[in-house]
């Protein structure tokens, strides 16, 4: 094995310890993106959401609003909250978006402090609105 492969590897290795379990306390607060979007989680597992840019989802109207229910889910490699709308003026019919939990290094980094994403259009260019816990 080349000094180059094993030291890949390491770095692989490493990054692979580096990744915490968030918790339900980790997410209950107040979180807030660039432009004024606002999440607020309470322990109870409801939502509250506003002025979240409507990008994200249609082109339609400029930003929504709304309430629901959340919860941590743990994927393959990675960790969401999932949130389901309940209410919301701007989208009839219920809703249910995901959010990236990342560690505020990116995902190779995945400890706290927590940063929640909305991933926009396609994952593999890393467009995305980044919340942070106030």
């Amino acid at each position: 094995m080349s000094k180059m492969s094993f030291f890949l590897l390491a770095v692989i290795g490493f990054q692979s310890c580096n990744t915490s379990k968030p918790r339900q306390e980790d997410i209950v607060g107040i979180w807030i993106a660039n432009g004024g979007a606002k999440l607020q989680f309470e322990k109870n597992g409801r939502f509250h959401a506003f002025n979240i840019p409507m990008e994200t989802m249609f082109d339609v109207l400029p930003h929504y609003s709304g309430n629901g229910s959340w919860t941590l889910k743990s994927k393959q490699d990675y960790w969401i909250v999932e949130l389901n709308f309940l209410e919301s003026k701007e989208l009839s019919g219920g809703y249910g978006q995901q959010l990236l939990i990342t560690g505020s290094k990116g995902i190779l980094d995945n400890k706290p402090p927590w940063l929640l994403n909305i991933v926009i259009g396609d994952p593999d260019e890393m467009n995305r609105h980044t919340f942070k816990k106030q």
